[in-house]
């Protein structure tokens, strides 16, 4: 490269003849950050690096905002690569002369996003690690580089090893390994499976995030600690199962994992950090008493989740505390809510907004106690599977007797539901069967003030109550082409001639 050859000549000429010779190169201990000055924005390659045998290393800035550098040859003696020395590169080629050399350099940067790496002309595809290799961003970035064999007496992945190195496709992690380190495997989004020994105690932040073919990795018993954005985005991750044992879990881990069919939080959890399952669907299993936070949406651990099948274990005893008082408010893929054996309590907006939520599974012989009842199940149109010895005890309890026309007897040993009668209508309550829940227009005239109208979209069975008792309709019924049946009250003395 004509200016790459300027700068050299100008700094290292020391015979004047406008050249420069492998023995002036050779003589170079220390290059200058800002290597090539003003002509950083036009030099395209720096192959002639190479001959710097005897340069150290490559400081801080060094190559940064080389905007056009493509390529370069690495000296094979250099001891470590600076901060920032090839910040805002694009390099598509790196070449080597020794890979022993190779894994001698300490670094603490990547040298670019995306680059091919070449040894002594050859494309590198596969390498076996030597014992004694610092791994720090040794291949981050790497392309080109598809399996990689460690060796058997390492003890940790350390931090960003491979990240970025996007064909990386078969990695064997071996026993010894205690350790995964952060970005260790981060953009690596051709591995499709992942067994991590038993021995591995710690996986650290964003360990295996962008792993977007990552279908299959195991998580052994030893692990206690989860960093954060260790899986986000791997969104083909269909099950992972978290033992227990684990007792952190760090914010976004799992966020963005379209894919997860079924995720467990183990009892063993004591800290979650926020935005843990934003944007996962499937089924959750809570068995841990979730740790209040701050109340800061961005702290929620399940904040924009679009689980459709939610269980807290029976290991639960209150819903919301602060934590999940709102969490699962507003989400409309929410279809099926099973309530632990031991709940007690459930706190207001919980499952507010649910607007698809069909069906709870109640299992709890003692009825929780709702707190500010009209803000729990608002919007559901469910039905509440109880245990079916305890019906009548939900029925007439002072927080759920306002759905007692949608509590259903429930074998939970058995799996199946026993049959109950239904509650009589009371004479502030109209109920009425309909393939959609029925729109009241503000015209509608009861005698009295509606005060909430349920609906379920698993029976079609709709109840609509009053503040006092019913004493005519008008307005509320005409045009509704879905209705199918309607129980008059007793106390009803005037019905509109058009109102069916």
């Amino acid at each position: 490269d004509q200016y790459a050859k300027k700068v050299c000549v100008e700094k290292y000429d020391s015979n004047g003849d406008g050249e420069l010779s492998e023995r002036e190169a050779a003589s170079v201990r220390f290059i200058d950050s800002n290597f090539f000055g003003d002509y950083q924005k036009v030099v395209k390659s720096f192959n002639e690096f190479k001959y710097f045998i005897y340069a150290q290393g490559i400081p801080k800035s060094a190559f940064k905002d080389c905007t056009l550098l493509k390529s370069i040859h690495l000296p094979k003696n250099i001891l470590y690569i600076d901060k920032d020395a090839f910040a805002n590169c694009d390099i598509e080629e790196v070449h080597i002369e020794n890979l022993n050399s190779w894994y001698k350099i300490v670094s603490v940067a990547r040298i670019s996003p995306k680059y091919d790496l070449y040894l002594n002309g050859s494309l590198v595809t596969d390498v076996i690690i030597p014992e004694g290799a610092s791994l720090i961003y040794k291949f981050a970035g790497c392309k080109s580089l598809k399996s990689a064999v460690f060796p058997d007496n390492i003890t940790e992945i350390e931090q960003a090893a491979f990240y970025g190195c996007s064909s990386l496709a078969n990695i064997t992690i071996p026993e010894g390994i205690t350790t995964i380190k952060s970005d260790a495997f981060s953009g690596c989004c051709s591995l499709t499976d992942v067994n991590i020994p038993d021995g591995v105690t710690t996986i650290g932040d964003a360990a295996f995030m962008d792993c977007s073919s990552l279908a299959n990795i195991n998580i052994p018993n030893g692990v206690i600690v989860i960093g954060s954005y260790t899986f986000r985005n791997c969104s083909s991750l269909i099950n992972i199962d978290i033992p227990e044992g684990v007792t952190t879990i760090g914010a976004h881990t799992f966020s963005g994992c379209s894919g997860l069919q079924c995720i467990t939080i183990p009892k063993s959890v004591k800290s979650l950090g926020g935005n843990i399952f934003t944007g996962c669907k499937g089924k959750l299993i809570i068995n841990c008493n979730i740790p209040s936070h701050s109340g800061a949406y961005y702290l929620d651990p399940f904040y924009d989740n679009k689980f459709s099948e939610i269980v807290f274990g029976d290991d639960i005893v209150a819903i919301g505390d602060n934590v999940l008082e709102d969490a699962f408010d507003e989400n409309n893929n929410l279809t099926s809510l099973t309530i632990g054996s031991n709940v007690a309590l459930i706190e207001a907006g919980c499952f507010n907004r649910c607007v698809n939520l069909k069906t709870v599974y109640c299992k709890a012989a003692t009825p929780p106690v709702i707190k500010q009842s009209t803000l729990v199940f608002k919007r559901s149109p469910c039905l509440f599977y109880v245990p079916y010895e305890a019906v009548n005890t939900y029925r007439e309890d002072e927080y759920w007797k306002k759905y007692r026309h949608f509590i259903v007897g429930y074998d939970f040993e058995k799996g199946e539901v026993v049959p109950t009668e239904d509650p009589e209508p009371s004479n502030q309550e109209i109920v009425y069967h309909s393939s959609r829940q029925i729109e009241l227009k503000e015209s509608a005239d009861f005698g009295a003030k509606v005060i909430r109208h349920h609906w379920s979209k698993e029976t079609g069975k709709g109840v609509i109550t009053l503040d006092t008792d019913v004493t005519n309709i008008a307005g509320a019924f005409r045009q509704c082409g879905s209705l199918t049946s309607v129980t008059i009250p007793n106390r009803v003395t005037s019905i509109n001639a058009s109102e069916f």
